[in-house]
């Protein structure tokens, strides 16, 4: 008779279903950013603006797709130029399905390897390593999309694993780290040529100064602690190294353009309210954070502060804070409390045997610090992507519910250009840059930091045909309308079309139609495709 299954074999066997249904996870979440990246039309002015640049040779000194910038005065800075370049080389490259490949790979390496590598560091193994990991790639499902704030989120993972690098070393010593500063100031110089969270690249390094200040004026255990110059001397460094982009100094003026009150109409730009609480896309945020909240109370209650703690202990309340207030800034919170959380782990009392012989079982497979981990994860994760497109045909940008992109009326532009000044909503301008290589200057777009909230308004006046909208319509010198049907200057121009020509406001005419959208332009015949 065989041998009884030992308590070793359920162990390992429960350490391979572990890896299996982890593994699992992992294809799912690849599947879900393929099927909602390429949802956003704002990917259409990414690639369009990366196509100038890289056919040009050289960044523009005016916008080239829009005539209306002029009326806002401020630089024209393009701060998310090297994004931009990727994404259109890798779709050129390798078509629709290799960009959402990438993009899905780029977000593992964000939430499924750096969260994995940090809590690898703070001691975390086995179960516990991949639990919390499996949480913080649920709270990230709430912004995953091919925009420059996955470049942000990969940075910040190497950026908070660099500061806890950091702390790990120069605990109790006064010796400078000069290679994790060399690190920061790398990453630093990149980051501020791929978007603008770059900020964060002060940001950390500053609130770990100030940290390790509070610690030596207020804990009076580590007052006889040596201070550690890493972490200011990198700060610096991090400042510097931000200067190094096209645009220098002028980067850092432009920045506060990029967060106008333009961003009002932005709901991702909200915080969580009453209406928007509920939603199912918040709860792993939720759940993670009121974890999170708990280890830091226990955390301050059971143990005393180390040199470097309160940074990541402070880490935590930070990162909900900014969750709340602004919803886009989720995945990045959720590194953030992935990195507080790694410094909460306590001295636990010996694990049950059966539970320490998985995670020995677990142990022996999981190092995020080796090739083969990493890897996996990644592979896992495209793969999850490749195969979403095998179910449904990437297109940029690809239909949803809350968007559908006027395909036929952008074909019927290309074939009949409306002649003149032309006025449009912002997503049908995405995807006209973008579908149109040659495609009719737009009035606004959504990069409404370009165009100012002064136009911004009056594009909101005009197409909801408030007082004095028709003054508006006559000051821009509109010649033609490229709107959804659904907004009120639509619908009142249809109303109007079956009578005298003197009675339509500026005498538009329609001029194409279909249920997505309608053009209607002044004294210009009706084409046809």
């Amino acid at each position: 008779m065989s041998a009884l299954p030992t308590q070793i074999d359920f162990a390992k066997a429960s350490a391979y279903l572990c890896l299996i249904l982890f593994s699992t996870f992992l294809l799912f979440y690849g599947c879900c950013i393929g099927g909602l990246i390429f949802k956003e039309p704002d990917i259409c002015f990414l690639l369009a603006s990366g196509r100038w640049i890289v056919e040009h040779g050289q960044l523009p000194l005016t916008d080239p797709f829009s005539y209306t910038t002029h009326f806002h005065p401020v630089q024209y800075v393009i701060e998310k130029w090297l994004t931009e370049i990727i994404f259109y080389d890798v779709l050129a490259a390798t078509g629709p399905t290799g960009l959402l490949v990438f993009d899905a790979c780029l977000l593992a390496f964000a939430f499924v390897v750096m969260p994995m590598r940090i809590l690898y560091l703070g001691g975390f193994r086995g179960l516990a390593l991949l639990a919390i990991v499996a949480l913080a790639i649920f709270t990230s499902f709430s912004h995953l999309a091919v925009r420059p704030e996955v470049f942000s989120f990969l940075i910040t993972g190497f950026f908070l694993e660099t500061l806890l690098r950091i702390n790990l070393a120069t605990a109790g010593s006064a010796k400078i780290e000069w290679r994790y500063i060399a690190v920061l100031g790398v990453l630093s110089c990149l980051w501020s040529n791929l978007h603008t969270l770059f900020i964060v690249a002060m940001m950390l390094p500053a609130m770990y100064t100030g940290c390790l200040i509070l610690e030596k004026l207020f804990v009076k255990p580590l007052r006889a602690e040596p201070f550690n110059w890493t972490a200011p001397i990198a700060l610096v460094v991090c400042t510097l190294c931000t200067l190094i982009n096209p645009y220098g100094f002028g980067l850092w003026q432009y920045i506060p353009n990029v967060f106008g009150p333009f961003n009002d109409t932005n709901n991702e730009m909200q915080p969580i309210g009453l209406a928007t609480a509920l939603s199912p896309a918040f709860y792993p945020f939720y759940l993670f954070a009121v974890i999170c909240a708990v280890a830091v109370i226990k955390r301050v209650r059971t143990s005393p502060l180390k040199q470097g703690d309160l940074f990541f202990l402070l880490l935590i309340p930070a990162a909900i804070l900014g969750g709340f207030k602004t919803i886009r800034s989720i995945p990045l919170a959720d590194l953030l409390m992935v990195a507080g959380f790694s410094r909460v782990k306590q001295e636990h009392s010996q694990l049950a045997s059966f539970a320490q012989q998985v995670n020995d079982w677990l142990n022996r497979f999981i190092d995020p610090f080796k090739f083969a981990t990493p890897a996996l994860c990644l592979l896992i994760c495209g793969f999850g992507g490749f195969l979403i497109s095998l179910a449904v045909v990437p297109e940029i940008p690809q239909g949803s519910a809350a968007f559908t992109p006027p395909v036929e009326a952008i074909k019927y532009i290309g074939a009949h250009p409306p002649r003149g000044n032309l006025l449009n909503d912002p997503h049908f301008g995405n995807v006209m840059m973008w579908q149109l290589k040659d495609s009719p200057p737009v009035f606004i777009d959504s990069r409404y930091n370009l165009y100012g909230n002064t136009l911004l308004q009056d594009y909101w006046k005009i197409v909801e045909c408030k007082n004095g909208y028709e003054n508006l319509l006559n000051n821009y010198e509109i010649d033609w309308l490229f709107l959804p049907p659904s907004l009120p200057l639509s619908k009142h121009l249809s109303e109007l079309q079956h009578l005298p020509e003197s009675a339509a406001p500026a005498n538009f005419k329609c001029l194409y139609e279909d249920k997505n959208s309608v053009i209607y332009a002044r004294n210009q015949t009706k084409g046809k495709i």
